[in-house]
């Protein structure tokens, strides 16, 4: 990739003479001379792009994911990532995002791209698989497929005669998977067999369930639901039974993510009619949350470490009160699991969402934009202060997901209409897995490795 430093852009004398010269190299070129041929991510498609916005409105009914960045240009120059001895993965190359947004490059210069997979002919082993949703079969669905590419499979196509799934989440013990589905008319959670038998609607409710979670004993399901009129926190038994509301306030109560030990639910809530805040709640006293943190602007997507002790979660700059607090502009917080300060771990001047811990605790997986049309994963040591950059495709690199094993990080690469499951393997290289016209997100990957 074309390394730009800030001292050498957007001088005209110097962008006059690349252009005079890459004239001069097309029109000498000969037939034999053609110009690098585009990536598979720059290819012509052949299937239709359904057209999805490339923003949500935050906190709407029926979506809980923060709103999908804007592509206002970066506000300031943002220093290279520094190398961590301890990430798992080699720091990719990187450019200084500039205040004004970089010219488009010449056609002459190749785009990086992220090569498939080759197909493996080796016999099948048992591998860590990824759950995902995909468009490619008109509907979305839930597929799995392994990390080498292999069997890639469509489970909810062949179950239904309309609707669409989403959300796809692996009990504890790799046997079932939760999901939403509207096949029934609204938003209901389901769950069926990994291999897609089994599927069975545990709501049957109106007015909308969404993001079923599992307790960590896989016993349990937390979810968000609309039969109250609001958006309320819920719990039921893995089969459905015994659908309690647990939150019963004025206000959205979303996000349901359970603590490691499963005695508790963080949640983000707009009780009072205030900003989105994070509480959590103590299941054995469910009807007086803790509020742990409530700045000036709505904070989403929290995430418990896994040593229980830290939540990662996406709030505005200025959450933490160091500056003027922007709802535009997304900064990666983290504070301690019993309430505290916030404090920033993504740079403020670049737009970051969906973290998510590493196994082990010591690594924080996110997105983060780096020049308005990119961004990439970082990776973010926790004590060490310390980033390494992943860098996607050309588009965005969003939705990051670990392995259970920690060894392999999965994420969506590519633009909002078009976008392919990406894998990095334990050299830092990626892959694309899916490697299709259409449009793929939400990656969990199984707790354990599957036959």
């Amino acid at each position: 990739m074309l390394n730009i430093s800030p001292g050498s852009m957007f001088r005209p004398g110097r962008y006059l003479l690349v252009f005079i010269l890459t004239m001069l190299l097309v029109a000498c070129s000969g037939p034999g001379d053609a110009l690098p041929s585009p990536g598979p991510s720059q290819a012509t498609n052949t299937l239709p792009r359904p057209t999805i916005a490339p923003t949500t409105t935050p906190f709407a009914r029926g979506a809980v994911a923060f709103p999908t960045p804007s592509a206002a240009p970066p506000t300031a120059t943002v220093p290279a990532p520094s190398p961590a001895s301890t990430a798992p993965f080699p720091t990719a190359p990187t450019t200084r995002a500039s205040a004004t947004p970089a010219a488009a490059p010449s056609a002459a210069i190749p785009q990086p791209t992220v090569p498939p997979i080759p197909p493996s002919t080796g016999p099948l082993q048992p591998a860590y698989r990824i759950a995902f949703v995909s468009n490619s079969g008109g509907s979305d669905d839930i597929w799995t497929v392994d990390p080498d590419g292999r069997r890639l499979t469509d489970l909810t196509k062949p179950q239904k005669t309309k609707g669409n799934d989403s959300d796809p989440q692996w009990s504890p013990d790799g046997k079932r998977i939760a999901f939403v589905s509207d096949r029934d008319g609204s938003g209901d959670i389901w769950v069926m067999n990994v291999d897609g038998t089994g599927a069975r609607n545990l709501t049957h409710t109106p007015g909308g369930n969404l993001t079923p979670r599992w307790s960590p004993d896989g016993k349990r399901i937390a979810f968000t639901s609309f039969r109250d009129g609001d958006a309320e926190i819920y719990v039921m038994t893995a089969d459905g039974a015994e659908q309690t509301n647990l939150t019963k306030a004025d206000g959205d109560d979303l996000q349901p993510v359970w603590s490691p030990d499963g005695t508790q639910i963080a949640f983000v809530s707009e009780r009072g009619k205030r900003p989105h805040a994070l509480y959590a709640l103590n299941l054995d006293a469910p009807k007086t949350p803790t509020k742990l943190a409530a700045p000036a602007c709505d904070l989403a997507s929290p995430a418990w470490s896994p040593d229980g002790k830290t939540i990662a979660i996406v709030g505005c700059v200025g959450a933490d009160g160091q500056g003027t607090p922007d709802p535009l502009q997304h900064v990666i917080y983290a504070l301690p699991a019993g309430g505290g300060a916030l404090v920033a771990v993504s740079d403020p001047k670049m737009d970051s969402g969906a973290p998510t811990f590493a196994p082990d605790g010591k690594t924080l997986a996110f997105w983060s934009y780096r020049t308005p049309q990119q961004a990439d994963i970082v990776l973010f040591t926790l004590g060490a202060n310390t980033r390494r950059v992943i860098q996607a495709p050309p588009g965005v690199g969003r939705e990051p997901a670990w392995s259970a094993d920690g060894a392999t990080l999965a994420f969506i690469g590519g633009d909002f209409t078009i976008g392919n499951l990406i894998i990095v393997d334990g050299s830092g290289l990626t892959h694309n897995i899916t490697n299709h016209a259409a449009n793929d997100r939400s990656p969990h990957w199984s707790p354990q490795k599957l036959p």
